[in-house]
Order: C-alpha cells, then sequence, then structure tokens
C-alpha cells in the first residue's frame, strides 16, 4: 500500500516525462490521487496514456469540435477533462451544463480530472456504456463493471451548482501493482537530473526512485 502523496508525487514526475508540461503533469498527480480516493482504478487508468504519449502514439487534437472526434481520431478522456474544468466549469455560475464527447479513449482519466469538482461545489453524473457515476460535495456513488474501458463510442457529462458543503471520506492509501510502480519509476527516473559532481555541489541528483 502507498500513501496518496506518494502515489501523486510520482505520477507528476512520470507524465512529465512522457510528454506533457508541468501543468499538465501536475493535474495527472491530482486525477490519479483523486481516483485513488473514490477507489476506483486509478495508476492503471493512467499507464496505457502515459506509455502512448511515451511513444508518441497520442497527441492533442487541436479542438474539440463541440465535442465530437475530429475525423477518425479518438478524443484522450483527460484532455477532455481538462477542456471541461477551463473552459466549461467555470461558466456554470447557478444553472447546468450538459456535454457528450463522442470516441473517448481512457475515459476513466476523465473521470479523474472532473473529481477535482466535488471540492469545488460542483456535483456532476458521468457516465459510459457500462459504467455510471454520480458525484457532490456530499458523496460520490459509481456503478457498473466497465468502470476503466480502453475507450467508449460516448460519454455523457451533466453538470450543475451545488450549495451542500464538502462532506466526503475519501480513502487515504491505495494498492498498486509491483509492475505498474515500476512503469512509473522508469517514466520518472527521465525527469532526475544525471548524478555528477556538479550536481552534487548544487543539491541536484535523482536519489531515491520513491519518494520517502
Amino acid at each position: 500500500m502507498y500513501s496518496l502523496g506518494e502515489v501523486e508525487a510520482i505520477s507528476k514526475k512520470a507524465a512529465k516525462a512522457a510528454g506533457l508540461t508541468w501543468g499538465e503533469a501536475m493535474e495527472v498527480g491530482n486525477s490519479i490521487r483523486n481516483l485513488a480516493r473514490v477507489r476506483l482504478p486509478s495508476v492503471e487508468a493512467f499507464i496505457p496514456l502515459l506509455q502512448g504519449l511515451n511513444a508518441g502514439k497520442f497527441k492533442r487534437l487541436g479542438s474539440l469540435s463541440k465535442g465530437k472526434s475530429i475525423g477518425d481520431k479518438k478524443l484522450i478522456g483527460f484532455f477532455v477533462g481538462i477542456y471541461v474544468l477551463d473552459f466549461v466549469a467555470y461558466e456554470l455560475n447557478h444553472g447546468t451544463k450538459s456535454l457528450e464527447f463522442k470516441n473517448v479513449r481512457f475515459p476513466l482519466t476523465l473521470l479523474g480530472t472532473l473529481l477535482a469538482l466535488l471540492t469545488n461545489g460542483v456535483k456532476f453524473e458521468i457516465s459510459w456504456k457500462g459504467f455510471k457515476s454520480i458525484g457532490s460535495p456530499r458523496s460520490f456513488v459509481s456503478t457498473g463493471k466497465n468502470n476503466n474501458p480502453t475507450v467508449v463510442d460516448r460519454v455523457t457529462v451533466n453538470l450543475s451548482i451545488s450549495r451542500l458543503t464538502h462532506d466526503i471520506c475519501f480513502a487515504s492509501r491505495v494498492f498498486i501493482t509491483k509492475s505498474n510502480w515500476k512503469i512509473l519509476e522508469d517514466l520518472a527516473f527521465q525527469t532526475y537530473v544525471p548524478d555528477s559532481e556538479i550536481s552534487r555541489n548544487t543539491g541536484a541528483g535523482s536519489g531515491n526512485l520513491i519518494d520517502d
């Protein structure tokens, strides 16, 4: 079992090494932590995305084109989630918003990103075939076994303002398999400064691969 802080820290480094900006990497760390807190697959949801980014298999789409895929390309759930946070959620005010995204890879990474809304006065319902999640500042419930598919035909997102105060009991530790932890370590290692006399004198260097 790992603390959520450990998992978040190494996930950020792994995401940066995979080619994301530091800001995006921080969002990955937060998303993985949020998924673990509600006891959904966390690292497992992001590893295929990070490996694909690192190998150059996935790229951002220039526009979400009102939520639809562009040509035969598929949307990446994580980037869709960032789009919703940046350009949709802040416009809610006292209203509601319903969105639909087609051909989405790694939809659980989208949910992980939007879980941040639960501590910011927003309630949501997110669903795809075989899975539904309903969250508010007071509770989070998920149903269905298809919680971590590789790709889905459609994801629906419904957002609304909630006046409830934050009161969710979150998990504080998470189990990560040795193989998945090794993948994070190997990616994170790429962000460390190579050990040298200069780096030692200036306080840099990789140190331990796992944060204490």
